[in-house]
C-alpha cells in the first residue's frame, strides 16, 4: 500500500496516519527495564539465600520468599521457573563466587605442598561457615532437593571443582619433584577422600586438630625428603604467617 492509499485509508476511517506508525521504545528505556528486572532477581537471590541458610530449604515457600523480597508471585514466575530452579541458582552463585576466591588464594603461594594446605584451610573454614554449602556438601536432608542432586552428580559442584584443582596441584609437585605421587594408585582420590574426612567432622570440637594432622599425614606421605627447605615454600611460608584468616578464608 503506498502512502496516498494510506492516507485515503485514514481519511475513511476517520483517524490519523500517525496513529498508524509503530514507534519504538528508546534504548535507555530497555536498559531501564532491563536493570530493575535484575534488581528484582537479585533481590529474589538474596532474600531467600537469608530465609533458607536459617531454616532449610524445606522450610521455605515460595510465598515467605516474595512477601519477604516485596514483589508479587507473579512477578518470582518471570526469573525464576520454581523454588527449585531459584535454590539451584543460589547453590550456583555460591559456589561460582567461592570458586573464584579459591583460585585466587591458591594462585598466590608457589609451592605445591602449601597450595594444598591453604586449599584444605580456605575450603573447610569457607564450607564450615556457609550453612546452604555445608548442609548440601554433607547431605543434609533439609539443603537437599532433586535439582541439587542432579547438579552434584553432574560434577560442576565445588567439592569435584576441588578436587580438580587438587589433581592439578598434585601433578604440579610430581613434575618438580617435589611429590611422590607414583607411590599410590591414585594419589588424587587419597587426598579428596581425606578431604571428604573433615566434611564430615565439622562440628568436631578438634577440627583444628583434624586439619593439622590430615595436612601433616599428606606431607610426609607425598613430600620427597629434602634436607634444605625450598625457596618456595621459605616464600609461601611468610606469606602464611602474615595472612590474616578471616579475610582468607571465607567463602
Amino acid at each position: 500500500m503506498n502512502e496516498r492509499n494510506i492516507h485515503s485509508s485514514c481519511r475513511n476511517l476517520s483517524i490519523m496516519p500517525s496513529r498508524l506508525v509503530m514507534r519504538r521504545r528508546p534504548v535507555y528505556h530497555l536498559k531501564k527495564r532491563a536493570a530493575i528486572m535484575s534488581e528484582k532477581r537479585d533481590m529474589l537471590l538474596s532474600v531467600a539465600t537469608a530465609l533458607i541458610e536459617s531454616r532449610g530449604y524445606r522450610g521455605v515457600s515460595i510465598q515467605e520468599i516474595t512477601e519477604a523480597a516485596g514483589v508479587s508471585i507473579g512477578s518470582f514466575y518471570n526469573h525464576f521457573s520454581s523454588k527449585e530452579d531459584l535454590y539451584t541458582s543460589i547453590l550456583q552463585r555460591i559456589e561460582s563466587d567461592g570458586m573464584k576466591r579459591v583460585e585466587a588464594i591458591v594462585n598466590r603461594y608457589r609451592s605445591p605442598l602449601n597450595k594444598i594446605r591453604v586449599l584444605y584451610r580456605f575450603v573447610t573454614l569457607g564450607v564450615r561457615r556457609n550453612r546452604i554449602l555445608r548442609g548440601v556438601l554433607t547431605g543434609e536432608r533439609d539443603y537437599m532437593s532433586p535439582g541439587v542432586r542432579k547438579h552434584l552428580a553432574e560434577g560442576n559442584d565445588i567439592r569435584s571443582r576441588v578436587e580438580r584443582i587438587m589433581a592439578e596441584v598434585l601433578r604440579e609437585g610430581a613434575m618438580s619433584n617435589v611429590f611422590r605421587t607414583g607411590l599410590y594408585r591414585n594419589a588424587t582420590f587419597l587426598v579428596t577422600g581425606l578431604f571428604d574426612t573433615i566434611l564430615q567432622n565439622l562440628d568436631a570440637p578438634q577440627l583444628e586438630d583434624l586439619v593439622e594432622d590430615l595436612l601433616t599425614l599428606i606431607e610426609r606421605g607425598l613430600k620427597r625428603r629434602l634436607r634444605l627447605r625450598r625457596r618456595d615454600e621459605r616464600l609461601d611460608r611468610r606469606m602464611l604467617r602474615f595472612s590474616d584468616d578471616d579475610d582468607l578464608l571465607d567463602i
